[in-house]
């Protein structure tokens, strides 16, 4: 009774047996080879039922009830909507996160499950819009035919990206990586890219782009021509299974795109964003906290007056600076060079970044928060607020672009200077921040923090036009135009350095960079490299502040050698001025002698990397 019932509904959508059967094979096959690929790029855990084979009967299932709806297996006309985004989908992302997972197990359940799932509920509302289009107005057609045609263009769009980043770091996409292109202006994103994105390259992925819309281009534009056309009269089985199947493509796509690249990526970065946002909501209670504990009578403002300079360089790896690296055939620190001899100078040829990208790196090194310490965001103060309990008047002067909604970790800290400056060009040349500059006060006690663009992609872009260029033997442009903004920020040094000692009574400076660079990857968490890490760290103090405190000088140089990261600058600089407080640790203080981190307990990458395994470092510990 069952076998004849079928019959006789298979006959009305005049569907034979051998049709249904031959539907279920192509089926079974179509899902054999998706999971076959699967196995062939790495992914884990193929074959249990709770980890894969489940989703693998759902695509079977999907599959042959498309089939069966429209009529056509999937080679049929109706299909060819779905195919590029759908293959661009199942090709890119088992291929990348099966190959470039690292020391992870590339396991279907928790890494491709939600691409699969994705794909399968889009595949699903292409091909039903396609068939459904066949009886479509020319109206309804057309606003199908956007429809699909948005939906591919997503696909591809995502895959394209994912790949492309791939390429560039070898490894599958680090939320980190996001952050940049949520947090800051759409000029130096535009810039970051093009350092790695040649106008070559993009034109070859626009032209790969068409190409790949042809087959759903050809089918859309068909049915807008053919809508309304069809006199075939439907079943209502097919009309409700139709039905079902988008509304079950709809619901897979709503629950998983959450759960992929790059909606999920996108939600981890604004829910860090706003675990900042709430940090500064909780900042002023936190600030009322704050105590010195040697009172306000013993801070370097009130023993030995005058300004404190903390210059923050951007993407500047010690690497290609002569000064912590004189085997460059090139000199491209003259001027930091030359100070070297100097005894007011202290370099530091072991500083690490704690994180190779600027929030993250930023967000630690100026507030009390530290890969050490286990303290969270909203329980720490920052740096600015130090120095004002320690008798300072606070300036922030940046060269990057004042957002609104900008970088938030450095929004948190930049927003409780008293007095706030940025350069009219932003982005442009450094040495604009010395104009900037000469707006503070000559006499009286001061706290600045200047914000260098430095070497920031896009290189060139950070030198002026009449900047002597260098060439490094054997070195390619990219490396060149590199070396030059290196060259260029030494200059820009020099000339704050000499302006502050002159005429704002300085009395000490810092510098180091935010992160460093690596000339093929760039910085970010998608593959990291020890030339991303390596950091520049040099500090001066004034001879009368050695006069004042010569212990404080002695244990700086006594500790020139040791490892130092990033995210332990709060506590030195709270050290520099004086002001230890009930959020400051001597351990991770530079200017201390208690302070004590070696390369195996150093961390970097939010604690992923260890210091010790840098190869640079041979026998230091």
């Amino acid at each position: 009774m069952l076998k004849k019932d079928i019959g006789e509904i298979l006959s009305v959508r005049n569907i034979t047996k051998k049709d249904a059967a031959w539907y279920c094979l192509v089926s079974i096959i179509f899902t054999a080879v998706l999971w076959g690929w699967f196995a062939f790029t790495g992914i884990k855990f193929l074959w249990e039922w709770n980890l894969s084979l489940r989703d693998a009967l759902l695509t079977f299932v999907t599959i042959f009830l498309l089939e069966l709806t429209c009529g056509q297996d999937i080679r049929g006309r109706l299909w060819h909507a779905a195919y590029p985004g759908f293959l661009a989908l199942m090709l890119v992302f088992p291929y990348v996160i099966g190959t470039g997972s690292g020391n992870r197990d590339p396991d279907f359940r928790h890494l491709l499950n939600p691409y699969v799932m994705e794909a399968l509920g889009f595949l699903s509302i292409s091909v039903i819009t396609a068939f459904w289009q066949q009886k479509a107005r020319r109206p309804l057609s057309i606003l199908i035919a956007i429809g699909t045609f948005l939906i591919t263009t997503f696909q591809i769009i995502c895959a394209l990206i994912y790949f492309s980043y791939f390429l560039i770091y070898g490894s599958t996409f680090a939320t980190a990586d996001f952050l940049p292109f949520v947090q800051t202006h759409l000029s130096e994103a535009i810039g970051f890219l093009k350092s790695f994105i040649s106008v070559k390259t993009l034109c070859l992925g626009v032209i790969l782009l068409l190409v790949l819309f042809v087959p759903t281009i050809t089918l859309l534009v068909r049915n807008i021509k053919n809508g309304g056309m069809s006199s075939a009269k439907w079943p209502k089985w097919i009309i409700a299974l139709s039905v079902l199947l988008f509304a079950a493509g709809i619901i897979n796509v709503r629950h998983w795109i959450p759960r992929s690249f790059p909606v999920l990526d996108y939600q981890l970065s604004q829910a860090y964003i706003h675990s900042i946002r709430d940090a500064k909501k909780l900042h002023t209670i936190n600030a009322a906290k704050l105590v010195l504990a040697n009172g306000i009578n013993n801070t370097l403002a009130s023993r030995v007056p005058g300004t404190v300079l903390l210059v923050i360089g951007e993407s500047e790896t010690s690497d290609l600076m002569t000064a912590f690296t004189p085997s460059l055939p090139v000199d491209t620190t003259p001027w930091l060079t030359s100070e070297k001899e100097n005894k007011d100078f202290y370099l530091f040829n072991h500083a690490y970044t704690n994180f190779p990208a600027t929030a993250g790196a930023l967000s630690m090194a100026l507030t009390g928060i530290n890969q050490y310490n286990e303290k969270e965001i909203g329980q720490v103060v920052t740096l600015l607020d130090v120095a004002k309990k320690a008798g300072y008047d606070t300036w922030w002067i940046s060269n990057h672009r004042q957002l609104a909604a900008g970088n938030p970790s450095v929004d948190l800290v930049s927003s409780g200077a008293d007095h706030t400056l940025w350069t009219t060009h932003a982005e442009g040349a450094d040495i604009d921040l010395i104009s900037l500059l000469k707006k503070v006060p000559r006499n009286g006690n001061h706290f600045i923090i200047l914000h260098l663009m430095g070497s920031h992609a896009k290189y060139d872009s950070r030198i002026p036009d009449d900047w002597p260029y260098l060439s490094l033997p054997g070195a390619d442009e990219t490396e060149n135009d590199y070396a030059t903004t290196v060259d260029y920020t030494d200059y820009v040094l020099k000339n704050i350095f000499n302006y502050s000692k002159e005429n704002l009574h300085m009395t000490a400076m810092a510098y180091l960079s935010d992160h460093g660079e690596d000339m093929k990857y760039g910085h970010g968490e998608g593959h990291v490299t020890w030339s991303m890490l390596h950091i520049p760290l040099f500090f001066y103090l004034s001879p009368e502040y050695e006069t004042a405190f010569p212990n404080t000088a002695k244990a700086l140089r006594n500790n020139r050698e040791k490892i130092f990261t990033n995210d332990l600058l709060f506590d030195t600089m709270c050290g520099l001025i004086q002001a230890p407080n009930n959020d400051y640790s001597p351990t991770y203080d530079l200017t201390s002698p208690l302070y004590s981190l070696n390369a195996d307990q150093a961390l970097a990458v939010n604690g992923k990397w260890i210091v010790a395994n840098d190869p640079s470092l041979h026998d230091i510990k």
